[in-house]
């Protein structure tokens, strides 16, 4: 469990690594950051970091990855977050010395973290496959319809080598994976499912992603018009500006997450359900549940203790009943290689 809670904060230690980088690097006043000089050393650096990281979860947790699949989940990783940051800091450069080609470097930074973000869910064993019949689909399209959402598709997500256990809703598609039967009852599954279409309801991706392109784009405006007047704190604002956006799309994407279980339960209107299939999710995942308050700041989900209070405030759940349901969750019994 302390290897999971060091694991849980790896990428906050990448984003805080590469603005540091990014603000020393400017103190320094060396090379141009188009050099492999500024690329090279962070690069190589955290991608023998994941490997290690990888590798240690693949003895403790018993998984069964391959070294390819390590060294592949290793790269894609790599290639998802710490170097769009990079591209990210070389156009924020270029903007500040006011070159318009800053703004092709922050563009490739978006399209990159999206490809690499697609092939880390292969690396990870993700593939999404349909379902046309069954118990799951109609399930899932039985909520939609009351939840008065029209969803496309059902998708079924193989658990894998990484023992994989989640569910996922966007683009008017929801998926779970196939181990569902084996932990969730059938009334925590319309939570899970409920949550998902909430999602799908609320259109919480696209709502994160034009907020993405609204705060770099107006971020790039603000640097280009504070060019010529920053010099003396450049090193300060270079790491702000890589933290600062990722602190905000974070925040929004937990606030995403308190609303979809708000209208799941909402839906269900069985508080002490969906506490339970968040209380198996996070078990049977080996997620933490709890976790700093400045971690949390860099996190995309709440800590389960978090989430759970605040279906009991929505639910008028005592305090009481959900500290006794937390008991003994961060007992591990199934890895997975989310994090």
């Amino acid at each position: 469990m302390q290897w999971l809670k060091y694991r849980r904060l790896t990428r906050l230690a990448m984003l805080l690594t590469v603005a540091g980088w990014s603000a020393i690097w400017d103190l320094n006043r060396g090379a141009t950051r188009a050099s492999l000089a500024f690329w090279l050393p962070l690069v190589l650096g955290l991608g023998l970091h994941l490997v290690l990281c990888y590798s240690t979860d693949e003895t403790i947790l018993g998984l069964r990855w391959s070294p390819v699949d390590i060294a592949s989940q290793a790269w894609w990783r790599t290639v998802s977050f710490p170097v769009p940051l990079l591209m990210i800091a070389t156009g924020y450069e270029a903007v500040l010395l006011g070159r318009s080609r800053g703004l092709v470097w922050i563009v490739c930074a978006a399209l990159v973290a999206r490809i690499g973000t697609i092939f880390l869910r292969r690396a990870e064993g993700v593939k999404f496959n349909e379902t046309k019949a069954g118990e799951l689909r109609n399930r899932a399209f039985a909520v939609a319809r009351r939840m008065r959402t029209m969803i496309r598709g059902v998708y079924i997500v193989p658990s894998g080598k990484g023992h994989l256990t989640n569910a996922y809703g966007g683009s008017r598609v929801v998926a779970v994976t196939d181990n569902w039967g084996k932990y969730f009852t059938k009334p925590q599954l319309d939570y899970v499912l409920a949550h998902e279409v909430a999602h799908v309801k609320r259109r919480h991706g696209l709502k994160q992603f034009l907020l993405a392109i609204a705060l770099y784009s107006v971020l790039t405006l603000v640097l280009f018009r504070l060019s010529t007047t920053i010099e003396k704190s450049r090193p300060l604002l270079e790491f702000l500006v890589i933290v600062a956006p990722i602190m905000a799309l974070d925040l929004l994407s937990r606030h995403f997450e308190y609303d979809a279980d708000r209208e799941a339960v909402s839906f269900t209107g069985d508080p002490e359900t969906a506490i339970r299939a968040l209380v198996t999710l996070y078990k049977v995942s080996s997620v933490p549940i709890r976790c700093s308050n400045f971690a949390e700041l860099f996190m995309t989900h709440p800590s389960l203790t978090h989430r759970a209070a605040a279906i009991a405030r929505v639910g008028e759940f005592s305090a009481e009943r959900v500290a006794e349901m937390l008991l003994g969750v961060d007992a591990p019994q199934v890895a997975t290689s989310q994090r």
